[in-house]
């Protein structure tokens, strides 16, 4: 009798605990743009291997972004709903309320700060990708008198003006640039030959370049590390809902598991999520 009620006891202790654990993890609470249950993600579906369809048919994005964007959710209980669109069209649709969240591979700044909350959740680094058989390009100092072709909305927008005040003092040619909706159409260019290089970020023009057959290269990698964010409406509570949630994400390790997937560092996760 001894023993049987020192079993149930070890029984329920060990049940306890159980539960306590998973409590630590599936009971986050959710924050308050998940109405309904239903949580709406604003991204490009354009820019591989963090957004991208997976065949020109899909309606659903693949990729690292998308990934996480998932685990959000579930970790919310919540349906996740995926609004695509260009590049500059993101943050207006957060602003406008048309989703809640923006994850798509969107650098973390101080001036979309200004705006809306933003959460760092990967490291990544800025190159310039040129057709394969251009040895003319090595540097950014190789770029003056160049044609860049860029994604419109991105930080890297701001590149040319930055490059041509250099050049201007330096009395060299300016380089000048197009922009387009979509990495992928602004890459078509380089391969095309209608722009000299393009500015992305190191993963994408790795699988680019893989995807292209190697018809464009990296040939240059900058030395400063951005961080990606995701984005949403200004409010202190969601925020650190959202900050929570990643780290309980980074815990349970399924950013590990996203990092095999797509055959890059795990140490690419590894940001402040508090910063």
């Amino acid at each position: 009798m001894k023993r049987t009620m020192l079993n149930a006891c070890h029984i329920a202790s060990l049940l306890g605990a159980t539960l306590l654990s998973q409590t630590a993890f599936a009971g986050t609470d959710a924050p308050s743009f998940i109405r309904d249950g239903h949580l709406t993600v604003c991204t490009t579906a354009g820019f591989p291997p963090f957004t991208y369809m997976d065949k020109p048919t899909d309606t659903r994005p693949v990729g690292v972004d998308i990934d996480v964007a998932d685990a959000l959710a579930k970790l919310w209980g919540a349906e996740v709903t995926f609004a695509v669109s260009g590049f500059d069209g993101l943050l207006p649709s957060l602003q406008a309320s048309r989703c809640s969240l923006v994850i798509s591979g969107i650098y973390l700044n101080d001036k979309r700060r200004q705006s809306y909350d933003g959460v760092p959740y990967l490291k990544s680094s800025t190159v310039i990708v040129t057709a394969a058989t251009n040895d003319a390009i090595k540097t950014p100092d190789d770029l003056a008198g160049k044609s860049l072709a860029i994604e419109a909305g991105t930080s890297y927008a701001d590149a040319p003006d930055e490059m041509n005040k250099t050049f201007k003092a330096q009395g060299k040619a300016l380089v000048t640039f197009q922009t387009y909706e979509s990495q992928v159409a602004a890459t078509q260019q380089v391969m095309i030959g209608r722009a000299d290089a393009t500015l992305t970020e190191a993963a994408e023009a790795g699988v680019r370049a893989k995807q292209t057959g190697d018809k464009i290269k990296v040939v240059y990698t900058y030395p400063s590390e951005f961080q990606f964010g995701i984005y949403i409406q200004k409010s202190p509570e969601d925020l650190a809902l959202l900050r929570s949630a990643l780290k309980t994400l980074k815990q349970q390790g399924t950013f590990g598991e996203i990092a095999k997937k797509y055959n890059f560092p795990e140490s690419g996760f590894d940001v402040d999520y508090g910063s």
